[in-house]
């Protein structure tokens, strides 16, 4: 008993370290390059600013990955929702390539092998980012309590810098990756309670004998 009482007692101590450790670094996450020009991704402590383009909400993000409405302007999709890079941004029916500079600056190639600017994305920063409420997929909204954000056309100016190429996953966490899934769950849970019943079954095969203390004359 005594020992079927320790497995069980070390198990329980183990989730509940695995569900402390998953959430409270939930929030960690890490920049991966995709090599794809449509991709953008913001090292520093700004946020993309969004609009959701069907109701006008303000949304933040880190990274996105872009592409093209019906009206070839820049946005970014989440779901079914449609989220458009503020300023509005337009690319021109003949473009070939485009380029995100570190500045937030952001020009296209055209047909004829020349460079052209087409916009300057803007930037957010909050005075409490932590208290921001997080919408899924990535997508950031204010609260009260994380305050308005203070928005800048320039990268510098927000303390970031626009990496092309690249976007935000979440770090690899294996206590994470396993309450990340109920059937996860159920099965460390199934071993540990496994392992419990064995540790009291071996215990009870061996006759209930005590400890050999040795009792000297």
């Amino acid at each position: 008993m005594r020992y079927s009482l320790r497995a069980l007692f070390v198990f329980v101590t183990l989730i509940c370290l695995v569900l402390t450790l998953a959430f409270t670094r939930s929030n960690e996450r890490t920049l991966r390059n995709t090599g794809r020009e449509m991709d953008i991704a913001v090292a520093g402590k700004g946020l993309l600013y969004l609009t959701d383009v069907s109701t006008g909400e303000m949304g933040f993000c880190r990274s996105a990955s872009l592409e093209l409405d019906p009206d070839l302007q820049l946005v970014a999709r989440r779901n079914r929702t449609m989220w458009a890079i503020e300023p509005r941004i337009s690319l021109p029916a003949d473009w070939t390539a485009i380029d995100f500079l570190p500045d937030g600056s952001v020009r296209v190639r055209t047909a004829d092998r020349s460079w052209i600017d087409i916009g300057i994305l803007q930037f957010a920063r909050f005075d409490h980012p932590q208290h921001l409420k997080s919408r899924g997929d990535g997508i950031l909204v204010a609260t009260e309590d994380s305050g308005f954000p203070t928005i800048s056309s320039l990268a510098e100016d927000s303390g970031v810098a626009v990496c092309q190429g690249w976007v935000e996953v979440p770090s690899k966490n294996l206590c994470r990756w396993i309450v990340s899934s109920p059937i996860r769950v159920l099965i460390t849970i199934a071993i540990g309670t496994f392992t419990a019943l064995v540790s009291w079954n071996s215990r009870g095969k061996s006759g209930g004998q005590g400890s050999c203390d040795f009792q000297g004359p």
